[in-house]
């Protein structure tokens, strides 16, 4: 299961705002850049272990959560899947459940998606999808009063064209996916469409569909939705999970090395294409 055992206390960062000058074309050009780092943890119900086996880590996930947020008021974490999150609030005393309760107030635990588990796109039915889609977002609503609004799919293998349509219809203002085919997702880098308004298709009646020129007619609806540039894994030397990364024992230090490589990655981009497109 990915993004198992993160060592929270060194993954909370607040947004990295870096700024520096190009000259183009003899012509002086700014260059600002937000960062944003995501600390979260992806869940999956059925990958390797069973929903069972698995539960005492993500439990552990969960604490660990739970007691670290409070010790910088920085710190942000995201979660996206009820099934996991349900069974455990329900097990926390009230001091516990009262303690989660504000954190999501206060805006530290953003819930996103809300479904109780990350839907599979290529098999599911559109009962079984909206099925656990209500599922979820109902007990969220009870428990904590509040919808999601950011649909987070960052391991769907692949997405339909009835993607868009379904979270428009449930309220939801953006997705953030991940699992698109790479040479479309190197497409989109060199292109800079990582991030767009998707239409999919309508939902026509049937008697509609017989009076359009074309079945495939876009929806006037849309959602704004951003693809993560390199999967959803931690920044190379970040993953805490994989052989050899060694614990950190300094983390400012660990933290001015990260700012680091996002200035390399800025430095070595080739800011032509920004530039000529502008």
């Amino acid at each position: 299961m990915s993004g198992f055992s993160l060592p929270l206390t060194t993954i909370f960062f607040p947004p990295l705002c870096l700024s520096f000058m190009i000259t183009h074309n003899k012509t002086i050009i700014y260059i600002y850049v937000t960062v944003h780092l995501i600390p979260h943890s992806h869940i999956s119900h059925g990958w390797i272990h069973t929903v069972d086996d698995a539960e005492e880590t993500v439990n552990e996930i969960l604490n660990q959560m739970t007691s670290q947020l409070d010790l910088d008021p920085s710190r942000r974490f995201i979660w996206a899947e009820v099934w996991y999150l349900r069974r455990w609030f329900e097990r926390q005393p009230g001091r516990i459940q009262d303690k989660v309760k504000r954190l999501v107030r206060e805006g530290k635990l953003e819930l996103v998606t809300g479904s109780l588990v990350e839907p599979d796109e290529a098999l599911s039915s559109s009962y079984g999808f909206m099925d656990q889609m209500e599922q979820g977002r109902a007990w969220i609503l009870s428990t904590f009063q509040l919808t999601p609004r950011v649909a987070w799919l960052i391991d769907s293998f692949g997405h339909s064209d009835a993607t868009p349509d379904m979270y428009v219809k449930y309220g939801y203002s953006a997705l953030v996916i991940n699992r698109i085919h790479h040479r479309l997702k190197q497409r989109f880098k060199q292109g800079q469409h990582l991030e767009f308004i998707w239409q999919g298709l309508k939902p026509w009646s049937s008697e509609a569909i017989k009076s359009l020129p074309e079945k495939n007619a876009l929806a006037p609806e849309g959602i704004f939705t951003h693809v993560l540039s390199t999967h959803y894994s931690a920044p190379d030397g970040f993953d805490f999970e994989k052989a050899g990364v060694r614990d950190v024992t300094a983390p400012r230090g660990r933290a001015s090395r990260l700012v680091f490589l996002f200035f390399f990655f800025f430095l070595t981009f080739d800011w032509r294409v920004c530039c000529e497109k502008h």
